[in-house]
């Protein structure tokens, strides 16, 4: 999870065993220790309210053969295809692929996202 409400964890992912020992222990998926705990809290005070919060899932694909999905089609392009599966889930709001919105704010020249 990086986020949940406010609460965000700015933390890298990372592939070794005791991030994923963390992010496997923590209830909101969360390997940053403290962010779980801070997201845990604003959950519980925000259903003590009555409330509800959104959050931020972000999935990291790494090994990834290259090319895949780069189908001449864009029926078959498997970024389209994902982000149509996660839209079709009813609070999805935004689905953001590669530097997704990020890109917006680059000139083009430095906005490629090459498959690497």
């Amino acid at each position: 999870m990086r986020s949940i409400g406010m609460v965000l964890w700015e933390g890298d992912v990372g592939q070794t065993s005791e991030a994923r020992r963390l992010r496997d222990a923590s209830p909101v998926y969360c390997p940053g220790e403290e962010s779980s705990q801070a997201m845990v809290k604003a959950i519980d005070s925000a259903a003590s309210d009555g409330d509800t919060l959104g959050g931020v899932v972000e999935v990291d694909a790494r090994g990834v053969v290259p090319g895949l999905g780069s189908c001449m089609s864009w029926q078959e392009r498997l970024d389209g295809r994902l982000a149509q599966a996660l839209m079709s889930i009813q609070a999805v709001k935004g689905v953001e692929i590669g530097m997704g919105v990020t890109a917006t704010t680059m000139a083009g020249t430095f906005a490629v996202d090459p498959i690497a």
